[in-house]
């Protein structure tokens, strides 16, 4: 069978769809190639194994958040105004992505495998620690731009995570919460980077 880029994704797609109705621990290689119709020995052949398959499916998620971020370290902000702009814009697709069904199945997923099936490990290695990464990249830029004080990458890009999300990502884990509209999720986005600017303008 032919790789193509629509059939891989369609693969994803139907991997995440099994993880959501199996869990991670009940995911296996042989279930998605008889539920896609195709031979094992094929998904092995185009993803390598289980587990690299899994990391591309949470790095696919992440880039939905994080593409911003890669637009900003190649074209840095001129102004606090435009660096204000680019913050709330990630912030707005991160609630996005990690309010949204799809993500909660991820984690979810994570919760219940545990520690032994190295999937936790997954997600906060190729969808957390990735992301803080091109952030803290971004927010040393603006640093070195005179646009923000001399703090640590880190700090200011866990705090502004951390404004951003507050309590929402906990609440939708635990089922208290229905996914916030695309309007509150702008608002939260817009209050957070107003905040972070705030905290740490130049």
């Amino acid at each position: 069978m032919r790789q193509t880029p629509e059939r891989r994704q369609q693969v994803l797609d139907t991997a995440q769809q099994l993880i959501a109705s199996q869990g991670v621990a009940g995911f296996s290689m042989l279930a998605l190639a008889q539920v896609l119709g195709m031979s094992k020995e094929t998904l092995y052949a185009w993803f390598g194994s289980k587990a690299a398959l899994l990391e591309e499916l949470v790095r696919g998620n992440a880039r939905e958040a994080t593409s911003v971020l890669s637009v900003a370290l190649a074209r840095p902000a001129q102004d606090r105004a435009a660096l204000e702009r680019v913050l709330a814009d990630f912030c707005r697709r991160l609630l996005g992505l990690l309010m949204s069904e799809r993500s909660l199945v991820l984690n979810r997923s994570a919760i219940h495998a545990g520690p032994a099936e190295g999937f936790g490990q997954t997600l906060r290695s190729q969808g957390r620690d990735a992301a803080l990464a091109q952030l803290r990249a971004v927010l040393d830029q603006a640093v070195a731009a005179g646009l923000l004080r001399p703090e640590p990458g880190q700090t200011m890009a866990e705090v502004l995570i951390a404004l951003n999300l507050r309590d929402w990502q906990l609440e939708r884990l635990l089922g208290r919460m229905d996914e916030p509209s695309t309007a509150a999720q702008k608002k939260r986005a817009a209050e957070a980077a107003r905040l972070f600017m705030q905290l740490y303008s130049a």
